[in-house]
């Protein structure tokens, strides 16, 4: 069954959509991994624009390339010190990051089954921290497995897939405000 499109995010001219969720899901190991990392920076960048002050050349600049907040890191690390997301999610982001980076960078690390990225992946907590939250998701994402909870979960690809889609529409709400949230979103 083929779902409708849900847009879900604008990032200048790009719109994102469910159907970018659904390409992570069914891409090799090497693009959902790409694919998955660019989603979350990309909500990160639309809500920390959001925040900022609203000169829009001087914030543009600060995400152009090579410039401060041009990369993933810089973006977590600011979304995080200004309590967009908890110190355990920041984490498991940082995580995700050095998996993309692992995946990208060496040519012998294309898969989610090499011991390496598998155990990363496997640190993953968020799953477990939203469990309701990526039982709900499966109603919108139909490419997520429907098996034992358990089960999913060991499979390192499953476990980095719903950590990614996870962040990714927990940072949604908070992508459409435009303050400095009370409490981590996610």
């Amino acid at each position: 069954m083929k779902l409708p499109v849900i847009t879900v995010m604008k990032v200048g001219d790009e719109t994102v959509s469910s159907d970018a969720i659904r390409e992570m899901i069914k891409s090799s190991d090497r693009v959902s991994a790409l694919l998955g990392v660019s989603l979350i920076e990309a909500r990160l960048e639309t809500i920390l624009k959001k925040i900022f002050v609203k000169n829009a050349k001087e914030v543009d600049n600060l995400f152009s390339d090579y410039q401060l907040l041009s990369g993933f890191y810089p973006k977590l690390s600011i979304a995080r010190a200004l309590n967009i997301i908890s110190a355990e999610a920041f984490l498991d982001l940082k995580s995700i990051g050095s998996i993309r980076n692992m995946m990208a960078h060496n040519i012998a690390m294309s898969s989610f089954g090499n011991e390496k990225i598998a155990q990363r992946c496997l640190t993953l907590r968020l799953p477990e921290r939203h469990a309701q939250f990526v039982t709900s998701m499966r109603k919108w994402v139909d490419a997520i497995p429907d098996n034992s909870w358990a089960n999913e979960l060991a499979d390192p690809r499953t476990r980095f897939v719903s950590s990614v889609v996870l962040a990714f529409w927990k940072l949604s709400d908070e992508a459409y405000k435009k303050r400095v949230p009370d409490t981590p979103c996610i």
